[in-house]
């Protein structure tokens, strides 16, 4: 597939994991610094450029922007919405611990991080 403004991004980024430390690579794809033209190559010639690829790029990128929002606690500070998001979650994880309680006393209280976790698991499992 051809190399788009859309996938250069992420075509730098394969190049990159690949272990070939460019600044750089351009449409055509010739790499930055054209010394490390021959070690990219193999991973430009691999490379899917496919619009479902893309599409999987840009759906993984969302769940690292969104586990790293929960990780860094951008959701404590952050928008107006993020934090609403924040106190939804509470107030059900209040509620959920109310009916625990009233049901089978013996369970312990669902905690902060518990939902925290379950969150980044739900995020992890979403289809890309």
């Amino acid at each position: 597939m051809a190399i788009t403004e859309t996938n250069l991004a992420r075509l730098h980024t394969a190049i990159v994991a690949a272990g070939v430390v460019i600044s750089g690579v351009s449409i055509a794809g010739e790499v930055t610094p054209p010394s490390l033209q021959a070690a990219a190559q193999p991973t430009i010639d691999a490379f899917d450029g496919s619009a479902a690829s893309d599409a999987t790029f840009g759906a993984q990128q969302a769940k690292t922007a969104a586990t790293a929002g929960i990780d860094n606690g951008q959701l404590i500070g952050g928008s107006m919405e993020e934090r609403l998001i924040r106190a939804l979650a509470l107030v059900v994880l209040d509620e959920v611990n109310l009916l625990r309680a009233a049901v089978i006393p013996a369970l312990t209280a669902r905690t902060t991080a518990q939902v925290v976790n379950a969150i980044k698991a739900k995020i992890a499992a979403t289809a890309e």
